[in-house]
């Protein structure tokens, strides 16, 4: 009963999302990120509440349900007179909405799956023990990757609208979003992997203390998992749903294949490389697909060598003896910071924004 109301949440969810859509196309972000705080609020209101209560399995399974459909009247009236919200059935339309959006949920599904594979396949090749920890970090990496998507998403309208009528535009728009992305991301690796250490003994405690090894190696994968967000937008942009399918199949092998053996030869932290492998093989084969016979697509080598000169230096500076882990993580962050402004690395655009002072 639980998993078919939980699944059931599905089908307020997407009309809510479909019914927003011209919020998103409209730019108007503030509005969509107050819908989706709401959600969550009300999410852990609920699951509180029910806790409280000693509810079972079945109603905690319901809440999504009954939170998604909570955010549909105020979604509807924040779009009136710009999309209806009365259903009808028109199958002449089906066709052209079904070659584009089936190969683009296939890589959808698939980008999914291979990220979770790695936890799965190190349960069955290796021991309870290092299992436990893997997920530890694993746990860690899933939630702070979903972050670049999240980031990048907003600028989907605009990377379409240029895709369509200016590809000098968009090829200017993905540079910029490379280069902030490539150095949220080292930045993003830099304080997971330094602060490991703080991080485990936070969320898992003291019994768990042999994940900060394995969250030190995996934080690096999120460099790859901040710089695909942006070639994978593009793509989508151009309607290269195809490319992107294979792209994700190529990363779900390589997933499959690096963690059946890292992870029994090495145990979590085995696993960790194999993340590090697929991630980076993700972006590889994503640039490709977006670069191939699109040279102004492809990354400037200056930004790269930039930060990765203050990463460099930043992360010398954290291996320093006698540091706490969360002491470690700040001074790698600050060191970083202020070398990637004094190289120049931060996109101009950024930089209009701070204010002069």
């Amino acid at each position: 009963i639980g998993a078919v109301t939980a699944s059931l949440a599905t089908i307020p969810l997407v009309f809510q999302h479909t019914l927003a859509i011209p919020l998103s196309t409209e730019l108007r972000l503030g509005t969509v990120s107050a819908l989706e705080l709401g959600r969550q609020a009300l999410l852990v209101a609920g699951l509180v509440a029910l806790v409280i209560l000693g509810a079972g399995v079945a109603p905690l399974l319901s809440v999504p349900l009954i939170t998604n459909a909570l955010l549909i009247p105020p979604t509807v009236r924040l779009v009136r007179g710009r999309i209806t919200a009365r259903l009808r059935l028109s199958p002449a339309q089906w066709p052209p909405l079904l070659r584009a959006t089936v190969v683009f949920s296939l890589a959808t599904a698939v980008g999914t799956i291979y990220v979770y594979t790695a936890q799965i396949l190190t349960s069955l090749v290796a021991s309870h023990y290092q299992s436990g920890l893997f997920a530890v970090s694993f746990r860690v990496f899933i939630v702070s990757a979903s972050v670049p998507g999240l980031l990048v998403g907003a600028a989907l309208p605009l990377l379409s609208r240029a895709a369509r009528d200016d590809t000098d535009r968009l090829a200017y728009a993905l540079g910029r979003i490379f280069d902030t992305s490539l150095i949220c991301g080292v930045g993003a690796a830099l304080g997971l992997s330094a602060g490991s250490g703080f991080i485990v003994s936070v969320i898992a405690g003291s019994h768990y203390a042999g994940a900060a090894t394995v969250l030190a190696i995996q934080a690096w994968a999120m460099v790859a998992s901040f710089v695909v967000a942006g070639w994978s937008f593009g793509l989508l942009s151009l309607h290269e749903h195809r490319r992107l399918l294979i792209a994700n199949l190529l990363a779900l092998v390589v997933s499959v294949v690096l963690t059946l053996v890292l992870a029994a030869a090495d145990g979590a932290q085995g696993a960790a490389i194999a993340t590090i492998g697929c991630e980076t093989t993700l972006a590889v084969t994503t640039l490709v697909a977006l670069a191939w016979r699109r040279p102004s697509y492809r990354p400037r080598p200056g930004v790269i060598v930039k930060v990765a000169a203050a990463a460099g230096v930043a992360a010398a500076a954290a291996l320093l003896p006698d540091l706490a882990s969360l002491l470690r993580a700040v001074e790698a962050m600050v060191v970083y910071a202020a070398l990637v402004l004094a190289l120049g690395a931060v996109p101009a655009e950024l930089r209009e924004l701070w204010p002069s002072r």
